[in-house]
């Protein structure tokens, strides 16, 4: 099954868990997202990043991986199950914008990076699940159609 992961979901979603925390870390004053549109350009190997490590969770099932040389490129993944929900793209989506944002705050103090990660990861675990569920035995090697 070929899936379509758009970029700009992905994003819409960095900027608004960034917005959020900006909302809720800040004075109502001062409140501004610390990622927005001015910061595009400089997601691409952040999201390319979180795309290898998803990649590698779900390296049983996927035949290849296209992943975006800019934001505006889909990121496409082909699964070797065929019988998926509806609705796995958006969980690939969420799973790739919480590890995102793992990464950025990765180097920061405090554990806003591990609550990003773990948010990732259980998105993630859900992902495989539906993902094994649907497949059976199924199983499969990658070619990266890297970066």
């Amino acid at each position: 099954m070929l899936l379509s992961i758009s970029t700009e979901a992905v994003l819409k979603q960095v900027y608004a868990l960034s917005a959020l925390r900006s909302m809720l870390t800040s004075t109502p004053d001062s409140v501004s997202p610390y990622l927005t549109e001015d910061n595009r350009q400089a997601l691409i190997p952040i999201l390319n990043e979180a795309l290898s490590y998803i990649a590698a969770e779900l390296l049983p099932y996927l035949e290849i991986v296209t992943p975006p040389s800019t934001l505006d490129d889909l990121i496409e993944a082909e699964l070797t199950v065929d019988n998926l929900p509806a609705g796995i793209c958006s969980m690939m989506e969420s799973a790739l914008a919480q590890r995102m944002l793992h990464i950025i705050h990765s180097l920061t103090p405090g554990n806003t990076g591990d609550n990003y990660r773990a948010m990732a990861d259980t998105v993630l675990q859900t992902l495989l699940t539906i993902i094994r569920e649907s497949a059976g035995a199924s199983t499969g090697s990658i070619p990266w159609n890297g970066y």
